[in-house]
């Protein structure tokens, strides 16, 4: 069947694929040499040696020569590629080439790795290594203590909004506030009902500066599922926006936050609460 377009010409491939015209159909190209250039063709003919000067229009070009071991020549567009990246693939491409030709017959493709030794090593260990040293602080401590050092950075993206670490921590001292005011105590649990968005983090910290736990409940949940997750872990209070403020019978609601950014300063230790997590519940109600 697929003789039947075999002489289809690429005018009509690049319609029929719906990429726009002018675009690429790919821009890599693979090829095996299975012509036998080296060997003599008869015993009174002979084969001037000559030089070649090979040149693509793809911007990575593979040519795989058979001699008496196996060549691989790699052609790349320099403004595409570094000559670093180049020598990465090349490396990966031989070590994949080299697994096949050690693997059983049966192998699997799926056993075989890309990953040439060196570059498995450099992914999983060298560039893993950073582990660091931090202060035995809470997690709000340690965010309040960048936007001292750093307080333009940004520390949160959300599509194009982004916030900086001293608005971050500003923003979490008002939540915080707003619900001591509320009435939330070292200990408790505060229901979190959002919309995703930069707030979220901020109201995430200001609950742990007012020493409490938070527990997820998002938007979308079946009211019977929020109720017996509210009921179950004694929640109380849900701090919420206005749009889902009518499920919940007591709410601190994000809009109306404002006020003081000073820190709380509540006492806050290693071992207390930070979340509850329900599970899915796929096998009956949530734990």
């Amino acid at each position: 069947s697929l003789r039947e377009f075999e002489f289809s010409p690429l005018a009509d491939v690049q319609r029929w694929s719906e990429i726009p015209a002018g675009g690429s159909l790919f821009d890599s190209l693979f090829v095996f040499e299975n012509y036998p250039l080296d060997e003599p063709f008869g015993k009174d003919a002979s084969v001037t040696p000559m030089g070649l000067r090979e040149h693509t229009n793809y911007a990575l070009t593979v040519v795989m020569v058979p001699r008496e071991s196996l060549g691989v020549e790699v052609f790349y567009d320099r403004s595409r590629f570094t000559s670093e990246t180049a020598q990465r693939l090349t490396d990966s491409f031989v070590s994949l080439l080299e697994q096949i030709a050690g693997a059983p017959s049966d192998a699997l493709v799926e056993s075989l790795s890309v990953l040439a030794e060196g570059e498995r090593e450099r992914l999983l260990s060298e560039w893993n290594a950073t582990a660091v040293e931090l202060p035995g602080l809470p997690v709000h401590e340690l965010v309040a203590e960048q936007a001292r050092l750093r307080p333009d950075a940004v520390a949160v993206e959300f599509g194009e909004e982004s916030v900086s670490y001293a608005e971050l921590d500003a923003r979490a001292n008002q939540v915080a506030r707003a619900l001591i005011a509320a009435g939330v105590e070292p200990g408790s649990l505060v229901g979190v009902c959002l919309d995703r968005g930069v707030e979220v983090p901020a109201v995430l910290l200001g609950v742990w500066k007012a020493g409490a736990g938070y527990v997820p409940l998002d938007p979308g949940y079946p009211a019977e599922r929020t109720e017996f997750m509210l009921a179950d872990a004694d929640v109380r209070l849900v701090i919420t926006e206005q749009s889902f403020a009518d499920r919940f019978t007591e709410v601190v609601l994000l809009d109306d936050i404002s006020g003081s950014t000073a820190d709380p300063a509540v006492a806050v230790d290693a071992g207390d609460v930070a979340y509850v997590m329900f599970t899915s519940g796929s096998t009956g109600r949530p734990k």
